[in-house]
C-alpha cells in the first residue's frame, strides 16, 4: 500500500467513527488545544489550525480525535505548520488515564519537551492511543523515552517521523510493562545511553517496516545503537531497515540480552559497535 493511499484509508476511518461528533475548533472556539480537549467529550474531534502552540497537553481520558487539517485534508504539509511545542516545560503530550483506541492524535509537529519520562510522549496507566502521521522531534528525557514513553501502556505507533531525541535509555522509543506497537515510522538520528533508536523491558512488541537510521547509543558501556531488548522482552521484528546505527559498545544493530524476540526479513546493515 502506498503513503497516500495509507493516508486515505488513515482518514476515511477517522472521519467514519466520528461523524456525528462535535467538532471543536483552535483556536476558533478555545485559545489552547488544553482548553479545547478539557471541553470535550467522548467521541469528539478537536481540529487545530496551522500555527506554534506553546502548551503541555494532557488528554485526561478523553477519548478524542487530535489533528492538525492533515486529518481532514490529507495534506502532509500540514504536519510541520501545527506545532506542539513544550517550552522544555515537561512533556508536551500525556495519555495517563485509559484513554482506549479510540484516542488518536494525528498530523503535528511534536517538540522542545523535557520531562524525566517521555519528553515528547507519555502514555501510562492503561493507555492505547493511535499515534499517527506526526513529527516527534527533539525532545529530552534524563531517564526513559526522549521522543515516546510508555510503561503500562498499548499505544499503536504508525507513520511517524520520530528524530533527533534524547535521553538516558531509548531515545527515540523506551517501552517498559507495554504491549507495543511500532509500525511504519522512521526513528532517525536518536541519542541515549543505551536504545538509540527503540528500548524494550518487560514488554511485548511488534516493531515491522519501519526504518532504523542513524541512531547511537553512547556510554561506554551501552547497548543497541538500533534496537535494545532487555529483561523479559518479546515480540516480533521484521521488515523494517536497521542501518548506521551505532553504539559505544554491544549491538551496533539490535542489542538482546534475557530476551527472546524473533528477527527475520530484516535488512540489518553499516551498523557500528565499538567495544
Amino acid at each position: 500500500m502506498t503513503n497516500a493511499l495509507r493516508i486515505i484509508v488513515l482518514l476515511s476511518s477517522i472521519l467514519y467513527t466520528s461523524a456525528s461528533a462535535t467538532i471543536i475548533n483552535i483556536p476558533g472556539d478555545y485559545p489552547t488545544i488544553q482548553q479545547g480537549i478539557d471541553a470535550s467529550n467522548d467521541g469528539d474531534t478537536v481540529l487545530v489550525q496551522p500555527g506554534t502552540y506553546y502548551e503541555n497537553i494532557n488528554f485526561n481520558g478523553h477519548n478524542i480525535v487530535l489533528g492538525s487539517l492533515f486529518l481532514t485534508t490529507g495534506d502532509t504539509s500540514y504536519i510541520e505548520q501545527t506545532v506542539i511545542d513544550g517550552d522544555s516545560a515537561g512533556t508536551v503530550v500525556t495519555f495517563g488515564d485509559s484513554e482506549d483506541s479510540t484516542t488518536i492524535i494525528t498530523g503535528f509537529s511534536i517538540q522542545n519537551g523535557y520531562a524525566e519520562n517521555g519528553g515528547g510522549v507519555y502514555c501510562d496507566s492503561g493507555s492505547s492511543p493511535m499515534i499517527y502521521y506526526n513529527i516527534i522531534r527533539e525532545n529530552s528525557s534524563y531517564a526513559h523515552g526522549g521522543g515516546i514513553y510508555c510503561i503500562r501502556s498499548s499505544p499503536n505507533i504508525r507513520n511517524n517521523a520520530i528524530n533527533g531525541n534524547y535521553a538516558d535509555a531509548g531515545g527515540g522509543i523506551y517501552s517498559m510493562l507495554s504491549n507495543i506497537k511500532i509500525l511504519d515510522n522512521i526513528i532517525s538520528d536518536n541519542i541515549s545511553d543505551t536504545g538509540g533508536g527503540v528500548c524494550s523491558a518487560e514488554s511485548f512488541f511488534i516493531i515491522n517496516n519501519n526504518i532504523i537510521n542513524g541512531n547511537i547509543a553512547e556510554a561506554w558501556n551501552g547497548c543497541g545503537g538500533g534496537i535494545c531488548c532487555v529483561v523479559d522482552s518479546y515480540g516480533l521484528i521484521y521488515n523494517n531497515t536497521i542501518s548506521e546505527n551505532s553504539v559505544d559498545a554491544a549491538g551496533g544493530g539490535i542489542f538482546c540480552s534475557e530476551s527472546n524476540p524473533t528477527i527475520k526479513n530484516n535488512i540489518i546493515q553499516y551498523n557500528d559497535a565499538y567495544a
